[in-house]
């Protein structure tokens, strides 16, 4: 499947938790995330809501 634009830098980063970890829900890739930075996990939840239909993630 084609895709009109890239992953965003937030997209990838994301898309490397879960290719590092596999499965994950928000709480855990919203930990991983915020080893990093600090991040609510409403806004991952919507990252990730919007990921998935796009048909990046599932």
């Amino acid at each position: 499947m084609a895709f009109c634009q890239p992953p965003s830098d937030r997209e990838l980063e994301i898309l490397k938790i879960l290719w590092d970890c596999g499965p994950s829900t928000v709480r855990e890739v919203t930990t991983v995330m915020c080893q990093t930075e600090t991040l609510a996990q409403n806004t991952v939840q919507t990252f990730l809501r919007l990921m998935e239909e796009k048909g990046r993630s599932r």
